[in-house]
Protein backbone atom coordinates (compact mmCIF):
# COMPACT_ATOMS: atom_id res chain seq x y z
CA UNK A 1 0.00 0.00 0.00
CA UNK A 2 2.90 2.35 0.78
CA UNK A 3 4.19 2.01 -2.79
CA UNK A 4 0.79 2.87 -4.23
CA UNK A 5 0.52 5.85 -1.91
CA UNK A 6 3.84 7.21 -3.17
CA UNK A 7 3.09 6.47 -6.82
CA UNK A 8 -0.32 8.12 -6.48
CA UNK A 9 1.44 11.14 -4.97
CA UNK A 10 3.74 11.33 -8.02
CA UNK A 11 0.83 10.93 -10.43
CA UNK A 12 -1.13 13.63 -8.60
CA UNK A 13 1.82 15.97 -9.19
CA UNK A 14 1.95 15.03 -12.87
CA UNK A 15 -1.78 15.61 -13.36
CA UNK A 16 -1.60 18.87 -11.42
CA UNK A 17 1.11 20.11 -13.80
CA UNK A 18 -0.91 19.01 -16.84
CA UNK A 19 -4.00 20.79 -15.53
CA UNK A 20 -1.94 23.97 -15.09
CA UNK A 21 -0.80 23.67 -18.70
CA UNK A 22 -4.41 23.38 -19.88
CA UNK A 23 -5.48 26.36 -17.77
CA UNK A 24 -2.67 28.54 -19.09
CA UNK A 25 -3.30 27.58 -22.70
CA UNK A 26 -7.06 27.94 -22.63
CA UNK A 27 -7.72 30.66 -20.07
CA UNK A 28 -4.39 32.46 -19.66
CA UNK A 29 -4.74 32.14 -15.89
CA UNK A 30 -4.30 29.80 -12.95
CA UNK A 31 -6.08 29.69 -9.64
CA UNK A 32 -3.81 30.67 -6.75
CA UNK A 33 -0.68 31.02 -8.87
CA UNK A 34 1.47 32.08 -5.92
CA UNK A 35 -0.05 29.61 -3.48
CA UNK A 36 -1.22 26.43 -5.11
CA UNK A 37 -0.94 24.50 -7.38
CA UNK A 38 1.61 26.27 -9.62
CA UNK A 39 4.09 27.13 -6.89
CA UNK A 40 3.85 23.58 -5.54
CA UNK A 41 5.02 21.90 -8.73
CA UNK A 42 7.58 24.59 -9.61
CA UNK A 43 9.23 24.52 -6.17
CA UNK A 44 9.48 20.73 -6.42
CA UNK A 45 11.85 21.07 -9.39
CA UNK A 46 14.47 22.35 -6.94
CA UNK A 47 13.80 19.72 -4.28
CA UNK A 48 16.13 17.15 -5.81
CA UNK A 49 17.38 15.24 -2.78
CA UNK A 50 14.59 15.06 -0.19
CA UNK A 51 15.04 12.88 2.87
CA UNK A 52 11.53 11.54 2.36
CA UNK A 53 9.39 11.24 -0.76
CA UNK A 54 6.47 13.13 0.75
CA UNK A 55 8.66 16.18 1.38
CA UNK A 56 8.82 16.97 -2.34
CA UNK A 57 5.30 18.35 -2.70
CA UNK A 58 2.80 19.95 -0.35
CA UNK A 59 -0.17 17.61 -0.71
CA UNK A 60 -2.64 20.48 -0.50
CA UNK A 61 -1.05 21.87 -3.66
CA UNK A 62 -1.77 18.59 -5.44
CA UNK A 63 -5.49 18.59 -4.74
CA UNK A 64 -6.31 19.07 -8.44
CA UNK A 65 -4.21 16.07 -9.38
CA UNK A 66 -5.78 13.89 -6.72
CA UNK A 67 -9.24 14.93 -7.90
CA UNK A 68 -8.34 13.95 -11.44
CA UNK A 69 -7.10 10.53 -10.35
CA UNK A 70 -10.10 9.94 -8.10
CA UNK A 71 -12.67 10.79 -10.77
CA UNK A 72 -11.14 11.56 -14.19
CA UNK A 73 -14.43 11.33 -16.09
CA UNK A 74 -16.13 13.90 -13.87
CA UNK A 75 -13.20 16.32 -14.01
CA UNK A 76 -12.92 15.94 -17.78
CA UNK A 77 -16.63 16.70 -18.14
CA UNK A 78 -16.31 20.01 -16.32
CA UNK A 79 -12.98 21.26 -17.65
CA UNK A 80 -12.27 19.25 -20.80
CA UNK A 81 -9.89 16.34 -21.12
CA UNK A 82 -6.78 17.74 -22.77
CA UNK A 83 -4.90 17.58 -19.47
CA UNK A 84 -5.08 13.78 -19.72
CA UNK A 85 -3.27 13.83 -23.05
CA UNK A 86 -0.70 16.34 -21.76
CA UNK A 87 0.10 14.05 -18.82
CA UNK A 88 0.51 11.06 -21.14
CA UNK A 89 2.73 13.06 -23.52
CA UNK A 90 4.92 14.32 -20.67
CA UNK A 91 5.36 10.77 -19.42
CA UNK A 92 6.32 9.63 -22.93
CA UNK A 93 8.91 12.40 -23.16
CA UNK A 94 10.35 11.32 -19.82
CA UNK A 95 10.53 7.70 -20.92
CA UNK A 96 12.31 8.73 -24.12
CA UNK A 97 14.91 10.79 -22.26
CA UNK A 98 15.53 8.13 -19.64
CA UNK A 99 15.78 5.31 -22.15
CA UNK A 100 18.46 7.08 -24.22
CA UNK A 101 20.80 7.47 -21.27
CA UNK A 102 19.25 7.81 -17.85
CA UNK A 103 22.38 8.96 -16.03
CA UNK A 104 23.38 11.43 -18.74
CA UNK A 105 19.88 12.91 -18.84
CA UNK A 106 19.58 13.18 -15.07
CA UNK A 107 23.06 14.64 -14.63
CA UNK A 108 22.68 17.28 -17.35
CA UNK A 109 19.28 18.46 -16.15
CA UNK A 110 20.43 18.32 -12.54
CA UNK A 111 23.45 20.50 -13.32
CA UNK A 112 21.19 23.08 -14.96
CA UNK A 113 18.87 23.12 -11.96
CA UNK A 114 21.75 23.44 -9.50
CA UNK A 115 23.20 26.33 -11.48
CA UNK A 116 19.86 28.11 -11.46
CA UNK A 117 19.42 27.48 -7.72
CA UNK A 118 22.81 29.09 -7.08
CA UNK A 119 21.75 32.14 -9.07
CA UNK A 120 18.46 32.27 -7.18
CA UNK A 121 20.30 32.31 -3.86
CA UNK A 122 22.74 34.95 -5.09
CA UNK A 123 20.03 37.25 -6.46
CA UNK A 124 17.25 36.65 -3.96
CA UNK A 125 14.89 35.18 -6.57
CA UNK A 126 12.11 32.85 -5.51
CA UNK A 127 10.86 30.00 -7.67
CA UNK A 128 8.16 32.18 -9.24
CA UNK A 129 10.46 35.02 -10.29
CA UNK A 130 10.27 35.77 -14.01
CA UNK A 131 14.02 35.14 -14.38
CA UNK A 132 13.53 31.67 -12.94
CA UNK A 133 10.53 31.00 -15.17
CA UNK A 134 12.53 31.83 -18.29
CA UNK A 135 15.47 29.70 -17.21
CA UNK A 136 13.21 26.73 -16.47
CA UNK A 137 11.54 27.22 -19.84
CA UNK A 138 14.95 27.21 -21.50
CA UNK A 139 15.87 23.96 -19.75
CA UNK A 140 12.72 22.33 -21.02
CA UNK A 141 13.50 23.36 -24.59
CA UNK A 142 17.19 22.46 -24.59
CA UNK A 143 17.08 19.28 -22.50
CA UNK A 144 13.67 17.84 -23.33
CA UNK A 145 11.72 19.31 -26.22
CA UNK A 146 14.59 19.57 -28.72
CA UNK A 147 15.28 15.85 -28.35
CA UNK A 148 11.74 14.49 -28.41
CA UNK A 149 8.49 14.62 -30.29
CA UNK A 150 7.03 18.02 -29.43
CA UNK A 151 3.90 18.22 -27.30
CA UNK A 152 1.10 20.04 -29.08
CA UNK A 153 -0.56 22.60 -26.80
CA UNK A 154 -4.08 23.64 -27.74
CA UNK A 155 -5.68 26.85 -26.61
CA UNK A 156 -5.93 30.45 -27.58
CA UNK A 157 -4.46 31.65 -30.86
CA UNK A 158 -1.34 33.31 -29.45
CA UNK A 159 0.41 31.49 -26.59
CA UNK A 160 3.44 33.79 -26.62
CA UNK A 161 2.50 35.72 -23.42
CA UNK A 162 2.33 32.50 -21.39
CA UNK A 163 4.94 30.41 -23.21
CA UNK A 164 7.52 30.74 -20.44
CA UNK A 165 5.11 29.51 -17.78
CA UNK A 166 3.84 26.76 -20.07
CA UNK A 167 7.34 25.41 -20.58
CA UNK A 168 8.18 25.77 -16.89
CA UNK A 169 5.03 23.76 -16.09
CA UNK A 170 6.04 21.15 -18.65
CA UNK A 171 9.41 20.82 -16.93
CA UNK A 172 7.60 20.49 -13.59
CA UNK A 173 5.58 17.71 -15.19
CA UNK A 174 8.80 15.99 -16.23
CA UNK A 175 10.02 16.20 -12.63
CA UNK A 176 6.82 14.49 -11.45
CA UNK A 177 7.08 11.87 -14.18
CA UNK A 178 10.69 11.10 -13.22
CA UNK A 179 9.52 10.58 -9.64
CA UNK A 180 6.76 8.26 -10.88
CA UNK A 181 9.38 6.16 -12.67
CA UNK A 182 11.75 6.21 -9.70
CA UNK A 183 8.95 4.80 -7.56
CA UNK A 184 8.36 1.91 -9.95
CA UNK A 185 5.86 3.49 -12.33
CA UNK A 186 6.11 3.22 -16.08
CA UNK A 187 3.79 3.71 -19.01
CA UNK A 188 0.20 4.82 -18.61
CA UNK A 189 -0.80 1.24 -19.44
CA UNK A 190 0.37 0.37 -15.92
CA UNK A 191 -1.86 3.12 -14.57
CA UNK A 192 -4.85 1.73 -16.46
CA UNK A 193 -4.16 -1.80 -15.24
CA UNK A 194 -4.20 -0.61 -11.62
CA UNK A 195 -6.74 2.17 -12.04
CA UNK A 196 -8.98 1.09 -9.16
CA UNK A 197 -6.14 1.11 -6.62
CA UNK A 198 -4.95 4.55 -7.74
CA UNK A 199 -8.50 5.88 -7.70
CA UNK A 200 -9.07 4.64 -4.15
CA UNK A 201 -5.75 6.02 -2.93
CA UNK A 202 -6.36 9.40 -4.56
CA UNK A 203 -9.81 9.65 -2.99
CA UNK A 204 -8.23 9.39 0.46
CA UNK A 205 -6.33 12.62 -0.20
CA UNK A 206 -9.23 14.81 -1.28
Amino acid sequence: MADFEKRTYALAALFTASAIIQDLAERDEMEGEHDTPYSTVINAVFNRFPEKTFEIYDREGLRTGYQILANPASVAQTRGARFLKYAENINEQTESCMSRSRKKFMDALGDDIDSLKADMDANGWDALDEHVTERLAGMYVSRISDHNTKIMIYGRHDLTPVMGKLRAALLAGIRASVLWHQLGGGSFFQLLMNRRKYTEEAARNI
